[in-house]
């Protein structure tokens, strides 16, 4: 298992990639307070949605598992805990790239 910790205000999201070519988008749709609402798609367009206050987890599948370390200036810090087969990048890097 590895550990990564990312700092995201609303409106950004985040590629999760726990099967080869089988992509999960996790956007930030909200911040505020000591609370934040997470949207996650899935491959097939299905999405689930999680508020989480600061020290809650969220175990997604394929052993990732997304915790709200804390929330400062509207930025959620959030962890990451998942094997290092799933690969997990922000979104704004693959639009550069593109």
């Amino acid at each position: 298992m590895s550990n990564l910790v990312l700092t995201r205000t609303a409106g950004k999201s985040i590629r999760l990639e726990m099967q080869p070519g089988a992509f999960h988008i996790l956007t930030v749709a909200y911040v505020g307070g000591e609370q934040i609402k997470l949207e996650l798609t899935n491959p097939d367009g299905s999405t689930q949605s999680k508020r989480l206050n600061v020290g809650a987890e969220w175990p997604i599948g394929s052993g990732l598992t997304i915790k709200l370390i804390g929330i400062q200036f509207r930025q959620a810090k959030l962890g990451f805990d998942a094997p290092q087969s799933v690969k997990i990048v922000r979104t704004e890097l693959l639009e550069r790239v593109q």
